[in-house]
C-alpha cells in the first residue's frame, strides 16, 4: 500500500496518450522491482501487482458504496454498519470522488457535510439548517 501511495500520481493518471501509458508502465515496474527487493518469500510481476490493486481498489469502492447505503436507508431499527476496515479508508481516501462521487446539496440522497469545530457546511455556509433535530417546519 506505500508503495502505491508514493506512485499514485503517476499511476492513476487518466491520460491515455502513449507518453503517459509508457510512464504508467515504467512506474509499475519500479513498485515491483521496491516490492520484490522488500520480500523474500514471494516475487510479484508488475502486471500481478497492478491487478491486486485494482482489485484492492473495487473492493474499498464496494464497501464505501455498502456503507453508504446503510447510511441513508429507512425503515427504522439500528443500523447495519460493519466495523470500517483501515486499508480500504486509504484507499478511498486516496482514490478519492470516484469511489465515493461528488457533493451535491441538490440531491435528495445527499448526506451534507457538517463540521464540528465551525458548525458549517459547504451548502449554504450555516449549516445549522441541517442538523439533526433541528428541523423548523412551523417556521414557513
Amino acid at each position: 500500500m506505500d508503495l502505491v501511495e508514493n506512485h499514485f500520481l503517476v499511476i492513476e493518471n487518466k491520460k491515455t496518450d502513449g507518453v503517459s501509458v509508457k510512464a504508467e508502465l515504467a512506474e509499475w515496474q519500479t513498485i515491483a522491482t521496491e516490492y520484490n527487493s522488500q520480500t523474500t518469500h514471494s516475487h510479484r510481476d508488475a502486471e500481478n501487482l497492478k491487478n491486486q490493486w485494482e482489485s484492492m481498489k473495487k473492493a474499498a469502492k464496494k464497501e464505501a458504496s455498502h456503507a453508504r447505503m446503510q447510511r441513508i436507508q429507512t425503515g427504522g431499527g439500528p443500523s447495519q454498519q460493519k466495523k470500517e476496515d483501515p486499508v480500504s479508508s486509504r484507499i478511498i481516501s486516496l482514490i478519492g470522488t470516484s469511489a465515493v462521487g461528488l457533493y451535491n446539496p441538490y440531491d435528495k440522497d445527499s448526506v451534507v457535510p457538517v463540521y464540528a469545530d465551525s458548525q458549517t457546511s459547504t451548502a449554504t455556509g450555516s449549516g445549522s439548517e441541517y442538523l439533526p433535530g433541528s428541523c423548523n417546519i412551523g417556521q414557513y
